[in-house]
């Protein structure tokens, strides 16, 4: 059962690897990207792999025990701003307490152990995570999941022994939720939000009202794949975006579109002398917001020039 579910997504990789045509069967189609696959994502496809798999293997430890990415990055944890996550850990020795006792009771109710699923999960997510590179939180998740299994069994076989001590436990657990919520809809949001490019959309959408058909859209090209949101925002006619689209780096992992239709990505000085109308990060071209009408969306800004400029 596990190979005729799995299949289609082995013929996939299979295809995406060695350059095969798209596979079209009516109901079911395993396209080949137009794009090169993300291999520098996954050690597995290196030549080094069995050299950096213990490297990689210590990396994620790493990241599951201080709850923080190895660059820094705060964007997948609150952890890198000054939050602490009780799973970290708190539920570290009640891991390594519910995790053997999981297996014990799992190996004496047999094969039919409703608990062998979440077993098989932790080693098949740890799998995934150990050849995914470099480690981080978000690219780890599936981990998190039966390791709060086991902290939670762990927890119960506290409390099934020393309740009182569970209780104290949970206490510690509901003191650092309510800080974690604290900082997580306060502090960090205020940072994530510009991690997320919060305000993009809805600047496009109001700079899209805004336009005149003969306009052509300045938009920034501060952000990441910033056409995708474009296409979302302006529910683009994709015929149009396939005909007149420029990528300068066609088939890289990451393309860069430079323009479609009447929109163009990356605005410089000599595009604000010629245009009407922009979208910007607030932090852009300050020195140019006289002469314009300024309408701000969290970390984005529409400029819209006057009649007289």
């Amino acid at each position: 059962m596990f190979l005729v579910v799995s299949f289609p997504i082995i013929l996939f990789i299979v295809i995406n690897k060695f350059g095969y045509n798209t596979i079209d069967l009516g109901v079911l189609t395993i396209p080949k990207l137009p794009a090169g696959p993300r291999y520098l994502m996954s050690s597995i496809w290196g030549d080094s792999f069995f050299v950096r798999i213990f490297e990689d293997a210590k990396n994620v430890l790493t990241v599951i025990i201080d709850g923080k990415d190895l660059d820094g990055n705060f964007i997948s944890s609150v952890t890198q701003k000054g939050g602490v996550h009780p799973l970290y850990w708190l539920s570290l020795p009640l891991f390594c307490l519910g995790f053997p006792a999981f297996i014990y009771e799992c190996a004496k109710e047999g094969r039919k152990s409703l608990k062998i699923p979440v077993i098989i999960w932790l080693f098949a997510a740890m799998t995934t995570a150990i050849i995914s590179t470099p480690a981080a939180v978000h690219r780890i998740n599936v981990v998190w999941f039966p390791l709060l299994v086991f902290s939670a069994y762990g927890l119960y076989i506290v409390y099934k022994f020393y309740k009182s001590f569970a209780i104290v436990l949970i206490v510690f657990y509901l003191i650092f939720f309510f800080r974690f919520e604290n900082l997580y809809y306060n502090e960090y949001k205020e940072d994530i939000s510009r991690a997320f490019f919060a305000g993009y959309v809805d600047a496009v959408k109001y700079a899209g009202e805004k336009s005149l058909p003969m306009d052509t859209l300045y938009l920034t090209d501060h952000l990441n794949s910033p056409y995708i949101h474009v296409l979302f925002a302006l529910k683009y006619d994709v015929h149009d975006y396939i005909k007149t689209v420029k990528i300068p780096n066609p088939g890289a992992s990451f393309e860069f579109v430079e323009y479609f239709g009447k929109i163009k990505f990356g605005v410089t000085e000599e595009d604000l002398q010629k245009g009407r109308i922009f979208v910007l990060r607030n932090h852009e071209f300050n020195n140019y917001n006289n002469g314009y009408s300024i309408k701000y969306f969290d970390d984005f800004k529409v400029l819209i020039s006057l009649p007289h400029r």
